[in-house]
């Protein structure tokens, strides 16, 4: 008999709702797609060598339909719609271009609304996950954003409105395996999250490795940090658009520490999902 699923913040056993990616309330506010259909690829990697395309799907409705079963209906109808809400304001002034600045106020709801999405995003591939138990529920509780995570907004130029990409892996600055040692059940410590909502583009990192400074996944290309918390309102958001070839620079920022010689892996590179 299959076990049942557990909602990764709570730990509610059973009656698993499913979780929309981009919330249904923001149609009305992105571009209608180019496509009534959207591609989901899986590539794999070991150690440095290239990557290799695992598994390609199609399917109907755009990929703003994409949903995550990954949450019970308690918490997604609870306390993620309140987070959720209080991210929406912001979050539309800064699609809208009515908004220049953000205060700090604003930039920590932002921040929680996209650590909500980076989490839940990592278990549409789930033995890809990477924030452990204890981080899911301290968020949860007391919607404390994860020490190791770094979050970055930005302009796109991009036709596209929606998108999704994601990389993580395992890696280790010594052959002794990684450090800290990877908790239960999870088998990465280190990713990179990029996602477009409309014409924002958002960028996570999260980095539980030892002897690797955090900013060494860092945007290459122009963006606002909003987590950590800025030290001061942010008022040059828009001072700098992304191209196509920065968020390119920008969501491939594990290859780059792919290629630094320091790094050791303990395992292979796990799964990266795009989704378009």
């Amino acid at each position: 008999m299959k076990r049942p699923k557990t909602c990764i913040f709570c730990g509610l056993r059973g009656n698993l709702s499913k979780e929309h990616f981009w919330p249904e309330w923001l149609a009305p506010h992105l571009e209608p797609p180019e496509s009534n259909a959207h591609v989901t690829e899986f590539h794999s990697a070991e150690g440095k060598q290239p990557h290799r395309l695992e598994r390609r799907s199609e399917r109907q409705g755009s990929v703003t339909t994409k949903k995550i079963r990954a949450v019970c209906a308690s918490c997604n109808n609870g306390w993620m719609s309140s987070l959720e809400s209080n991210a929406k304001p912001v979050l539309l002034a800064l699609m809208n271009r009515n908004q220049s600045t953000i205060s700090l106020e604003e930039s920590h709801a932002l921040a929680r609304w996209v650590t909500l999405k980076s989490i839940v995003g990592e278990h549409s591939t789930e033995a890809t996950a990477l924030t452990p138990p204890d981080d899911r529920r301290a968020f949860y509780e007391q919607r404390a954003i994860p020490a190791f995570f770094r979050i970055f907004v930005g302009y796109h130029s991009l036709r596209t409105q929606t998108a999704y990409y994601r990389q993580s892996t395992t890696v280790s600055t010594s052959m002794r395996g990684p450090e800290p040692p990877l908790p239960p059940a999870i088998q990465r410590n280190i990713e990179a999250t990029t996602f477009l909502v409309g014409p924002l583009c958002f960028y996570v990192t999260a980095a539980r490795v030892t002897g690797l400074r955090s900013e060494v996944l860092d945007p290459i290309r122009p963006m606002q940090r909003i987590w950590p918390e800025p030290e001061a309102p942010m008022t040059q958001l828009s001072s700098a658009v992304l191209a196509q070839a920065d968020i390119y620079l920008v969501s491939r920022s594990l290859d780059r520490l792919v290629a630094d010689p320091r790094v050791k892996y303990g395992g292979p590179l796990p799964r990266q999902e795009s989704a378009t």
